[in-house]
């Protein structure tokens, strides 16, 4: 191989290995180069009437089947958050892809509106306070429990940097604990939306006497019960929220919509179903 070969052969590794490396240098979400795919949500998006004025927390589903009513619900959010400077998203590992019981992330966002940043203040305070969190930056890539959402906070508060926590079925209680502990201490200005469907795998008689349940047991839960029994895919970062809004002290919660997936396609089949919770104070 003579010197010419080995130079070329050379900037073609690099320019490989660059193109790999920027590859990695931000997240991918819902849409990230289709606006126009993305807006379509608008078009049958409901609107929502919001009684809460000043939301600092918030419960809503990550399929997108139910995409036009997340649309409105993060629509009507915008308009009753007050100061959001910082969004920590904290959903389900569905597909327990790493060890980690927290997984975090240190990468911006590539969506239809744009790049959301990642507040990295966040980031390295809930890897500092806890031990069993982890930044893995690309398993956030393959987890739609919150690059799903992206595209909402990024079309509703645009600027405003996110931070995305996968969270494990296997953490203990003083795991959760510590999870909300450590959501709590972030400074104010901080909005937390849990991302979680409810009832799985169930037609609809079964998923609305189950979700029925449920409601009757968030409800118990955010006054301080046990709420044993909820079923959504995201038990533990339930438990967090409910923690989080413990201890800044939220007295209300407000149920601004609930729906399933055999309301929206009309089929009686194995299906989901979504809850749309926003907890401040007036």
């Amino acid at each position: 191989m003579d010197a010419r070969t080995a130079v070329f052969g050379l900037i073609l590794f690099l320019s490989a290995y660059t193109a790999a490396r920027a590859a990695q240098d931000e997240l991918y979400s819902f849409a990230s180069d289709r606006p126009a795919e993305f807006e379509a949500f608008a078009a049958s998006a409901p609107v929502f009437e919001m009684k809460m004025q000043n939301v600092l927390s918030a419960v809503v589903p990550h399929h997108l089947l139910a995409g036009p009513q997340l649309y409105a619900f993060f629509r009507a959010l915008s308009a009753h958050s007050r100061g959001v400077k910082r969004i920590v998203i904290v959903g389900p590992d569905h597909f327990v892809q790493e060890l980690p019981l927290v997984i975090l992330s240190d990468l911006p966002w590539k969506t239809p509106y744009g790049r959301v940043e990642n507040d990295g203040a966040v980031t390295a305070s809930l890897s500092s306070s806890l031990p069993f969190a982890e930044v893995l930056s690309a398993v956030h890539n393959k987890e739609h429990s919150v690059s799903s959402l992206i595209p909402f906070a990024a079309r509703f508060f645009p600027g405003i940097p996110v931070a995305p926590v996968i969270v494990k079925p296997w953490l203990d209680d003083d795991q959760v604990d510590a999870l909300g502990d450590a959501l709590a201490s972030l400074p104010a200005g901080t909005l937390v939306i849990l991302s979680t469907d409810f009832v799985h795998y169930k037609k609809k008689a079964e998923t609305e006497a189950l979700d029925a349940a449920n409601e009757r047991l968030i409800g118990e839960r955010f006054r301080g019960g046990s709420g044993e029994g909820i079923r959504c895919d995201c038990v533990k970062g339930l438990s967090a929220l409910f923690r989080f809004n413990g201890r800044i002290g939220l007295p209300r919660a407000e149920k601004v919509f609930y729906t399933n997936s055999h309301a929206i396609t009309g089929k009686d089949e194995p299906g989901t179903s979504y809850f749309f919770y926003v907890f401040g104070r007036p």
